[in-house]
């Protein structure tokens, strides 16, 4: 995604990244692990990381991303070898060897064999090699992917032997495979390695980052920005288009924009391109606010999110989309036992963060997290399931329930249109 726009509310995590990167090394790996929703700015976070270490030309640090899709074994690995030689683009055997001596105090001949093995592993291709037999497959790959460990390692020793490594890795499970297991090695315990590994990954799967090995690590939850931190990215993404391009709107108008976002900026720009897309075609989708969630990036990102869910949260999710953004937990407790379906489902979706709690002095509240998840969720209701949650819905409004007399009246009135 663009880095054009300015960098807007997460000064303090980026200050923070960088006292870290900034501190001694310690004997072994420290592991930053970036947590957040798809949109929310972990990758742009990490970018500001190496950008502000670039600018201060104090340190190096070595950056990569996973990427959704097929990729080449050790790719990840190739990139950073890369970016420590000064001829990326053309990384030959004997220019890698050559930058290594002549930036070594002390040569050692057995690490420098090991880089130009690593070389060989890396970037040495030959079309005429043979098949292996399949009961030679796993030990190649083995040897394959300790040479390359191995030859790594003391290329990072030797080109950084006064400081530790620094490596910024977004998307760190999105990886291929071979780079994964050489990454999360140096970051065990095992491997003594000195350096800091800044790495990001989203909520849904951090428990796949906290089952690895790794002693000494420390997460940074990336949130939503705050109110007036998204009224300024917004200005900024509206400035940054084209003057044809840009989007007059209204304090209200720009307030129920970033009220929509949640402080995702994924959201909110998005949010801001469908409104930019205005048609003389009054069916034209991107020109009417209502129909904001049917972008298709939004619908890319909301849609993978919810595929997630089993089949019961579904459920439970589009029926907590009829009761509206914000509702009271009784009620929906309520409709959910008229409708013979479980609870638990609501407690998924919570510590999801897809529904969160608002407790009011008389009640709890619930609310969507993102009111776009419950636009989504509610425009996938077949219809026949529509009439039998609204029906339900409708039965079980009473007073004292959390509504006001007024609000009452209204939320039973919507039920039985």
């Amino acid at each position: 995604r663009s880095n054009n726009t300015e960098f807007i509310g997460r000064n303090s995590e980026l200050q923070k990244l960088l006292d870290i990167c900034n501190a001694p090394p310690g004997e072994t790996a420290r592991v930053i692990l970036i947590v957040g929703d798809a949109g929310i700015g972990k990758s742009r976070l990490v970018s500001e990381v190496s950008r502000a270490i670039e600018k201060s030309n104090s340190q190096m640090a070595m950056s990569c991303r996973g990427f959704y899709g097929m990729f080449e074994p050790f790719s990840a690995v190739r990139e950073c070898v890369q970016q420590l030689v000064a001829q990326p683009e053309r990384v030959t055997r004997e220019m890698l060897l050559d930058d290594i001596r002549a930036s070594c105090v002390a040569e050692d001949e057995v690490a420098i064999t090991s880089i130009g093995n690593l070389h060989n592993a890396l970037f040495a291709h030959s079309d005429t090699d043979a098949p292996l037999a399949a009961g030679n497959l796993t030990d190649s790959v083995g040897r394959k992917l300790y040479t390359i460990r191995y030859g790594f390692r003391n290329l990072i020793n030797l080109k950084r032997p006064d400081s530790s490594a620094i490596f910024l890795i977004d998307e760190v499970l999105e990886l291929d495979d071979e780079s994964k297991e050489i990454f999360f090695h140096l970051m065990s315990p095992e491997a003594k390695f000195p350096g800091v590994f800044i790495i990001s990954c989203r909520s849904n799967r951090v428990g796949e980052v906290l089952t690895r090995d790794l002693a000494n690590i420390e997460m940074i939850k990336v949130g939503g920005l705050s109110e007036t931190a998204s009224l300024e990215l917004a200005a900024a993404f509206n400035a940054s288009r084209m003057p044809d391009e840009q989007v007059d709107l209204g304090e209200s108008e720009l307030a129920e924009l970033v009220r929509k976002s949640s402080g995702n900026p994924l959201f909110l720009q998005e949010m801001l391109t469908a409104l930019s897309r205005k048609s003389n075609d009054d069916n034209d989708r991107y020109g009417q606010p209502h129909a904001i969630a049917q972008t298709p990036v939004l619908q890319a990102v909301i849609a993978e999110r919810i595929d997630q869910f089993s089949s019961e949260q579904k459920r439970v999710l589009k029926i907590a989309s009829t009761l509206g953004e914000e509702f009271p937990r009784v009620i929906l407790s309520k409709v959910l036992s008229r409708l013979n379906t479980e609870w638990s489902p609501v407690e998924d979706l919570i510590a999801g963060s897809v529904l969160t709690i608002a407790q009011e002095p008389d009640n709890d509240f619930l609310r969507f997290t993102h009111p776009l998840f419950r636009e989504v969720s509610a425009g996938s209701i077949l219809e026949r399931d529509e009439i039998e949650f609204h029906r339900a819905a409708f039965q079980v409004m009473e007073p004292g329930q959390g509504l006001g007399a007024h609000a009452l009246a209204l939320a039973k009135a919507q039920h039985a249109q």
